[in-house]
């Protein structure tokens, strides 16, 4: 709609398997996943590292969680400095319970959104007390949901 402009990319899949939790894990997070990337235009660079997520813990016999980072090989643009995935719950009500029918062997299925960090960002979150510092500066600056490559880095 005219206010929501872009698109949301979605897996489509990854929750029909659980992600390996780690042994002794007593949180509340899902093994059962779905990841949402809100972007202007649906570019191919971005669908193809949005499936290289998707399959990284299947692949590593891992999981993907509130508040993981995760360097990619390659950023999706030349011209951003934007090259680690950062994994938040969805801010809007509407994703975050959009799978909240659907279970996989007692496992809730659930959303994470994807976000692009710069370098400076990312070890600010990888820091003692990063991510609640970083999520602040998000809402200092207006945080647009939709991924802007041109924004600049807020570090």
């Amino acid at each position: 709609g005219d206010d929501r402009p872009g698109y949301v990319l979605a897996t489509c899949g990854m929750s029909d398997r659980l992600m390996t939790l780690p042994r002794g894990y007593d949180g509340d997070e899902s093994a059962a996943r779905e990841l949402f990337w809100y972007v202007r235009e649906p570019q191919p660079a971005f669908i193809d590292r949005l499936r290289w997520l998707a399959k990284l813990p299947f692949a590593e016999d891992s999981w993907l969680g509130y508040g993981h980072t995760v360097p990619m090989p390659a950023p999706p643009l030349e011209t951003s400095p934007f090259s680690t995935f950062l994994l938040l719950p969805p801010a809007l009500a509407t994703d975050r319970h959009l799978f909240d029918n659907l279970s996989l062997l007692g496992h809730g299925v659930e959303a994470l959104v994807v976000h692009l960090l710069s370098d400076a960002e990312y070890d600010l979150v990888r820091s003692d007390e990063g991510l609640d510092v970083f999520l602040d500066l998000l809402d200092v600056h207006r945080y647009p949901q939709v991924f802007d490559p041109a924004r600049p880095s807020y570090l």
